[in-house]
């Protein structure tokens, strides 16, 4: 009896110390700097001291030094992050005034086989969090519904004319505060700092660099000509925007000193892990004089930094390995002991595992829009060929882009044409990588009404109407005297897109795909018109015209429509007495169950002007 009595006491204690140790926290803080390039970090290898703070992290982690996103903006690398997908459907930039990329969008969903790797996380347990400064982020997005809990502070947070975002010492506030708060549980931290994105204000930091000052006046006038991204200014003197950038990454590094400091006096350092990276990189002009992002995937903005800092597991090490943003998920699921949940699988690897020898390294790194690179070369297809994925199609007929890597990383010197053979050997791998995940991609469609606002250009205005486009960019009275028979016009102007009517143009229909629902409808116009859908017929004009096509957003309201069939159709005709009429966006605000919601849409638009999404 005694034994017995023995045997389940031995039970009873094994049991408690096993669950004893299930129950250990376990604690992580990802910080995501926007548009951080990796080369301007002095941890890989940049003449400036720009990362102090980060380089002390990297000493005693794991550096990442070829580490690619899979995406050149925002919308398009974070899916990739969240769900490890190298297809994934973009982020909505949460305002009925800047448009999707396309109407497809819309119905992009993701594939049944896919689960975020915060979802994950939370499943076994761990409580995940994000804090951002991103106007995009908002608690009310498919991102951020994500994580157990979201902070979007750019929603209460005043904005100024330097920094249109919350700065990194107030988003690292409230992280400080909120790990704080967590610190007996085990939790997973997002973190989105936004100062080392367009605009980059002239202070402290950048003045360190610059190593002179500048009267009000001059910063100013320097500061409205970078807003409108004239290089003019900045080829004459290219080291203000160095300097600028460069102390925006300095000021972001000290306050992630900070955060550090915290996470050491709380004595939370060795056993968390802290990860840094980024979601692109940004031009500062070496490429066609761009300043910003998106685009080709260029080492300037497809090379991003990934420090991770783990102490307790993870011995100092600097790897070459290729390693990709989708790989991030897996290797934080690998680093809490969280396995996939059952039917759930990941594009990505864990890459501690692959610098361990455990698994093999990777020989090539993707993006979805035709980009493949190995140890050596980097090969940029024509994307917009249809046939890109098609398996008989040659690399010769589908043109692209071919780098040396090991000649030289500025990508300047294209030999597409000089090594076909090379060229037609990374297709096929590329096909080989990339078909399979497009055709799952393809068939994840949804035709649920999005949660978001968005809005769709008009270059995506579907007709059978005539209407010639206007490649260069025109001025109204210039159109007012070119021919068409229908009395319309495609007008583009840079980034931004106009329907473009005379004023005697006869009416014409636009329709393009919108998944079903009640939506409130804006209209982005300058000038007047005769907006009819169903049978509702308004009168919308601007409160002033402005006799040219820019960027100004000049938002008028429609009203509440619905949507049958997927399909969103409106005839437009321009007002009598107009002098003439040009549509450049139409807005849809989803009217979720019946409510529009309380969403201060103007103070948010000021935000995206700040930030160079909207001029």
């Amino acid at each position: 009896m005694k034994i017995r009595h023995l045997f389940i006491l031995a039970a009873v204690v094994l049991l408690f110390f096993s669950g004893c140790a299930k129950k250990k926290k376990q604690q992580a803080v990802m910080i995501l700097l926007d548009a951080a390039r990796a080369d301007r970090f002095s941890c890989y290898g940049y003449e400036r001291q720009t990362t102090p703070e980060m380089d002390k992290l990297a000493a005693n982690g794991a550096l990442f030094l070829n580490f690619f996103t899979q995406g050149t903006d925002t919308r398009s690398a974070l899916p990739c992050l969240l769900y490890s997908r190298y297809y994934a459907p973009s982020i909505f930039p949460f305002h009925p005034l800047v448009p999707v990329q396309r109407p497809v969008d819309l119905f992009l969903g993701i594939d049944d086989e896919s689960m975020s790797f915060p979802k994950a996380l939370g499943k076994a347990g761990v409580h995940t969090a994000g804090i951002s400064a991103h106007a995009w982020l908002m608690p009310e997005t498919d991102f951020a519904k994500e994580f157990s809990e979201f902070h979007g502070l750019n929603t209460f947070l005043e904005a100024d004319e330097d920094a249109p975002h919350p700065t990194a010492a107030e988003v690292l506030d409230h992280a400080i505060q909120w790990i704080g708060s967590h610190a007996e549980e085990s939790f997973f931290l997002y973190i989105h700092l936004m100062d080392t994105h367009f605009p980059h204000p002239f202070g402290e930091d950048a003045r360190y660099f610059y190593e002179e000052d500048l009267t009000e006046s001059e910063r100013s006038k320097r500061l409205e000509q970078l807003k409108k991204k004239k290089p003019r200014m900045l080829l004459k003197d290219p080291r203000y925007l160095n300097a600028l950038y460069d102390g925006s990454l300095r000021y972001t590094d000290r306050e992630i000193g900070r955060l550090v400091s915290f996470l050491e006096e709380s004595e939370m350092l060795r056993s968390t892990i802290l990860m840094i990276t980024a979601d692109h990189g940004e031009f500062l002009m070496e490429r066609d004089q761009k300043i910003g992002h998106s685009g080709k995937w260029y080492e300037i903005v497809g090379r991003i930094p990934l420090i991770i800092h783990y102490p307790e597991r993870i011995a100092p090490r600097r790897e070459d390995a290729l390693a990709e943003m989708v790989d991030i998920g897996p290797t934080i699921l690998k680093l809490f002991g969280v396995r996939q949940p059952k039917g759930k699988k990941s594009d990505g690897i864990d890459i501690m595992a692959m610098t361990e020898g455990k698994i093999p390294e990777k020989t090539h790194a993707f993006i979805k829009d035709g980009g493949i690179r190995s140890d050596r070369y980097k090969c940029l297809f024509n994307q917009a060929d249809t046939r890109l994925l098609s398996s008989d199609v040659p690399a010769s007929q589908i043109g692209g882009e071919l780098y040396d890597l090991s000649e030289s990383l500025e990508e300047m010197e294209n030999l597409y044409q000089e090594r076909t053979n090379d060229a037609e050997n990374l297709l096929q791998a590329y096909r080989i990588k990339m078909s399979p995940l497009f055709t799952r991609f393809e068939n994840a469609k949804t035709t649920d009404q999005p949660t978001s606002p968005f809005a769709i250009a008009s270059k995506h205005f579907e007709t059978k109407t005539d209407v010639p486009l206007i490649q260069k960019t025109v001025k109204p009275k210039k159109l007012l005297i070119s021919e068409t028979p229908s009395g319309w016009f495609r007008s583009k102007r840079f980034s931004s897109h106009w329907f473009f009517a005379k004023p005697d143009a006869e009416p014409v229909v636009v329709s393009f795909p919108v998944p079903s629902g009640k939506y409130y409808l804006i209209a982005d116009i300058n000038g007047a018109c005769i907006l009819d859908i169903d049978g509702n017929q308004r009168v919308l004009g601007s409160e002033t015209q402005v006799d040219k096509l820019n960027w100004t957003p000049r938002q008028v309201d429609f009203g509440l429509i619905e949507v049958k069939d997927h399909i969103f159709t409106l005839t437009i005709s321009p007002h009598p007495g107009t002098p003439w009429l040009a549509v450049k966006h139409l807005g849809f605000i989803p009217d979720v169950e019946g409510e529009l919601g309380d969403m201060d849409y103007q103070k948010r638009l000021e935000r995206l002007k700040a930030l160079g999404y909207v001029r």
